[in-house]
């Protein structure tokens, strides 16, 4: 959408003519106004004992997963994200998996983008 008018302001010698166009977000935004972006952002604590929280942020409600794979690259554990929706977000992961000690790699997949970080779980 477009604007045009005159501003007329005391900043100003005489009335300018301004023109002023307005777009919608390309993300949704979070609390704080910004845009939300597809991220992994942290796991802690790292290393964990069993239990770790995955923080992840999702620009928009599509299918997202979140999967863990042990370090020979097999699948143990996974769980649909996407219907949580666009924004930032904290999940528990570890306890009801039974991960046993060793390094992981956590990825978060959506719209054909990945992005994975590791996490040491210990005894």
């Amino acid at each position: 959408m477009t604007l045009t008018g005159l501003l007329a302001c005391s900043c100003f010698a005489a009335s300018t003519q301004i023109k002023v166009q307005v777009q919608p977000p390309a993300a949704p935004a979070d609390a704080e106004g910004s845009a939300v972006a597809f991220a992994l952002s942290d796991i802690v604590p790292n290393p964990a004992h069993r239990l770790f929280r995955v923080s992840f942020s999702l620009p928009s409600a599509e299918p997202a997963r979140l999967s863990v794979f042990d370090i020979s690259g097999r699948e143990v554990a996974s769980r649909e994200v996407g219907a949580l929706g666009p924004g930032l977000h904290n999940l528990a992961l570890g306890d009801r998996e039974g991960l046993r000690p060793g390094f992981y790699l956590v990825r978060l997949s959506q719209a054909g983008k990945s992005l994975i970080r590791s996490v040491h779980i210990v005894q």
